[in-house]
């Protein structure tokens, strides 16, 4: 179901860790459903569970999804490797559990303080799991990146605008009295 190939989200990673870097940020976690797709292409409905992706400095990118997403995810992702967790388990210990065993725990970590999708006791509580000091507020820093648009993206928007056309030229042609 991915709209876009490896290729482009590599690009995509690429940029994303060079203002990592800027930053001064070892690895990234986002939350938001935007950023997500953008990293990685997964999408879903399901946007009450917790869900992340992590984006180290180098390496594989990995989402942390809970087990009933996986059919998703494996639908929607595109070159990331997938973390799950059971029914009951705490997703915040189970964030430090897997940035842990990936080495993903030493450094500075990013979190989007602003993620929608991250309530304030949330964003508290995984900054008290993950170790408050080691956290730097990341927002803004994929979302800089996705204001410019690659020429695989612009190809697709121009795509969806011939489509929008076509259809309120239908809808127009059909506009009358009493329809």
């Amino acid at each position: 179901e991915s709209v876009f190939d490896k290729e482009e989200f590599g690009v995509r990673r690429q940029k994303v860790r060079a203002k990592m870097a800027d930053e001064g940020i070892d690895t990234l976690i986002v939350h938001s459903p935007g950023n997500i797709y953008y990293l990685c292409g997964h999408y879903t409905l399901n946007l009450w569970d917790y869900q992340c992706l992590v984006l180290p400095g180098d390496g594989r990118p990995f989402m942390l999804l809970w087990h009933f997403e996986e059919g998703r995810f494996a639908a929607t992702a595109v070159d990331t490797d997938l973390e799950l967790f059971g029914s009951g388990i705490d997703p915040f210990s189970e964030t430090r559990a897997v940035l842990e065993k990936r080495s993903c725990l030493n450094g500075i970590i990013g979190l989007e303080k602003n993620a929608n999708f991250l309530t304030p006791l949330q964003f508290e509580k995984l900054c008290n799991t993950l170790g408050s000091n080691r956290i730097k507020d990341c927002s803004g820093i994929v979302e800089h990146v996705r204001m410019v648009k690659s020429d695989a993206e612009l190809d697709v928007i121009r795509i969806a605008a011939k489509g929008t056309d076509r259809a309120m030229r239908a809808a127009y042609a059909e506009i009358k009295e009493g329809a």
